[in-house]
């Protein structure tokens, strides 16, 4: 049992009817979240559906990472409240304020985690992540019997043991990108460039790694990037 189920139990799993209704109300629930309706209540409820959905996956070996969407809806829920009843700055800046506050926070957690666990050996040792990387592949092999995953990860993996000195500057800038995250609350000129940078660290760790975990990089993209915004900037530019 993973996260909530370790307080409630985890003997219970939805039949298939009961899941069916939870897909149908998650959506009805999302669409009032994008519609901009019943903020509370929408916010509230999606956020303690996804805490328990995730937690389901978890609790069964689905390490999915999905904590950051959870904590946004929460983030959001929290800035509805205080706008319902007067408190703090205007309702458009908290609801992504805050949003971007649990971003830099799972960044912080991510990198204070590093350091408390490992230490300076995050980046002395950082050649083994060769075995990491040839874990990752050779999943992806054994999961879909092409052969290519397992030919990248052994180039990977020689890659990163043939330079040492570049994958532990690598590794280090990932880890400095990660501890300085709360540049993204200073402003959205710091947030879109800073967001640039953590997407850019995702890339990184795709290309070498075949980890993609995009319930972390695509809030980054949504709340410090926000190409639909840009977008809709530049059409009015033009």
């Amino acid at each position: 049992p993973i996260g909530i189920f370790r307080l409630i139990g985890h003997s219970y799993f939805p039949d298939h009817t009961i899941k069916i209704c939870i897909d149908v109300f998650v959506v009805i629930l999302l669409v009032l979240y994008i519609a901009d309706i019943k903020m509370i209540v929408s916010t509230l409820l999606l956020f303690v559906i996804s805490v328990l959905i995730f937690s389901i996956g978890e609790s069964n070996g689905m390490w999915g990472r999905n904590g950051l969407l959870s904590l946004i809806f929460l983030a959001q829920f929290i800035a509805y409240i205080f706008h319902y009843y007067g408190i703090g700055r205007s309702l458009n800046r908290n609801r992504v304020q805050f949003s971007l506050q649990a971003i830099a926070a799972v960044y912080t957690l991510a990198a204070i985690s590093k350091i408390s666990t490992s230490g300076i050996n995050w980046l002395i040792d950082s050649p083994n992540l060769a075995l990491q990387v040839l874990k990752s592949f050779s999943y992806e092999y054994i999961t879909t019997g092409d052969v290519s995953y397992k030919v990248a990860g052994l180039s990977q993996a020689n890659w990163i043991i043939q330079h040492p000195l570049l994958t532990k500057t690598l590794l280090g800038g990932s880890l400095i990108s990660e501890a300085f995250s709360f540049l993204i609350l200073i402003n959205k000129k710091w947030a879109f460039f800073y967001g640039l940078l953590l997407l850019s660290m995702h890339i990184g760790i795709k290309v070498f790694m075949d980890i993609f975990v995009r319930t972390i990089s695509l809030p980054v993209v949504a709340f410090c990037i926000d190409p639909f915004y840009l977008a809709i900037v530049l059409i009015m530019a033009c």
